[in-house]
């Protein structure tokens, strides 16, 4: 069963690093999330830590709706979930 929840920030952390998981699975996204984000391998074990850089992970997975919903299901959530979680990091759009 899909479900939303609430996420704690280690949750989250956990989360970006099952999206990357996922990422480094398909050469393409690898590719692109390189070259969109401009982070390094490097800077990924550096960051991956900072709520800056989860956050930019899951802007990634936000912005590529096929990869947002194949990840969403492989991780039983509803895709609304991850932008619920989006929301709870620095940077992210203020709602009106």
């Amino acid at each position: 069963m899909v479900h939303m929840r609430k996420f704690s920030f280690e949750e989250i952390k956990a989360l970006a690093h099952e999206a990357l998981l996922d990422i480094f699975d398909d050469p393409y996204r690898q590719q692109r999330f390189f070259a969109l984000t401009g982070a390094t391998p490097r800077q990924i074990r550096r960051d991956m830590h900072r709520p800056e850089f989860i956050a930019a992970i899951l802007d990634y997975i936000l912005q590529d709706e096929p990869f947002l919903k194949e990840f969403a299901d492989h991780q039983d959530l509803n895709p609304a979930a991850i932008t619920l979680a989006r929301l709870r990091l620095p940077g992210a759009p203020m709602s009106e």
